[in-house]
């Protein structure tokens, strides 16, 4: 494929530099999201509210068989197979660097997946063109019963046309694959081309994981894990007061709901800020966290999304 055309890169000119980069294990960064529910669940674990520590926990694991749906909307029929392709080789790269410990699926209902792949012709953000997107929904509720519910769910658009309106090809959108989901499981962008989390190079993309992002992803991974295991092991020795416990902390509990966008630009990558407000929830006592991203343009001005 011919290079993308200069006006096209020079769109975005200087953002890989903008905003800061998440906690790092080994070389690979950690995304701040996943630190952060890794601190919750460490502080509920040392509260006693189990359930609660757990839930966190899960939201950084998802699941050990993720379920993904493709879905394709202006794609041509004669080209879906290329993106089919791009897709199942970018789950089976991650699932063969963690065999048999996790597993990526493909679904076909897409109300039951946790992570919906969406191929489209453009993808933008606003004006801007990109190679890739992913924007995801944390949500813990407070049962009525006692305990907590986790739910996750991502949603990731993969560019199936360059900027020249030809097909990119299979290496690329699966870079672009492998790329979104290292966001799902925790993994920060990186300035390095030589990683799946660099900015994409449609003429050179890079076909696996480095050793460094999967380290990364299993020492988070088995930092939530453990947490969950001890968490587990203490509620089932807690017995009658402990049970209490966890059930009135459960009534005096919060639903939360966390959501985060990262987008992946052709050549150099989109750096975001965020912040977070409360606010009560109409529908019920809960309390709901809503996320804010604020992104620069290649200008320096500020845009809220």
């Amino acid at each position: 494929m011919r290079p993308l055309r200069s006006t096209f890169a020079a769109l975005f000119l200087g953002v890989t530099a903008l905003g800061n980069a998440g906690q790092s294990i080994g070389s690979a960064s950690v995304l701040k999201d996943s630190k952060i529910e890794l601190e919750s669940a460490a502080q509920c674990l040392e509260k006693g509210a189990y359930d609660r520590a757990i839930a966190h926990c899960d939201l950084v694991l998802i699941s050990d068989d993720i379920g993904v749906c493709p879905l394709y909307e202006r794609v041509p029929i004669t080209e879906r197979a290329a993106c089919l392709e791009a897709l199942e080789s970018g789950m089976a790269a991650w699932a063969t660097a963690f065999t048999p410990l996790l597993r990526f699926r493909k679904e076909i209902d897409p109300s039951k997946a946790d992570v919906v792949v969406r191929f489209r012709a453009d993808v933008h953000k606003g004006r801007r063109p990109l190679a890739g997107y992913t924007s995801w929904v944390r949500t813990i509720r407070a049962l009525p019963q006692g305990g907590a519910s986790p739910s996750f769910k991502a949603n990731i658009q993969i560019r199936e046309r360059s900027s020249e309106r030809t097909p990119m090809t299979v290496g690329a959108m699966r870079q672009e694959v492998e790329h979104e989901l290292g966001h799902v499981l925790g993994l920060e962008d990186s300035k390095d081309a030589r990683e799946i989390m660099a900015p994409l190079d449609t003429a050179h993309p890079v076909g696996q994981p480095s050793d460094d992002e999967i380290a990364a992803i299993r020492n988070l991974r088995e930092e939530a894990k453990k947490i969950k295991s001890d968490s587990i092991r203490l509620r089932s020795h807690s017995h009658g007061s402990g049970l209490r416990k966890v059930s009135k902390l459960a009534a005096d509990q919060v639903s939360v709901v966390k959501s985060r966008e990262f987008a992946a630009a052709f050549g150099l990558l989109t750096r975001r800020s965020e912040t977070a407000e409360l606010r009560p929830s109409p529908s019920s006592a809960a309390w709901v966290e809503r996320g804010r991203r604020r992104l620069k343009d290649p200008a320096g001005r500020v845009r809220r999304h």
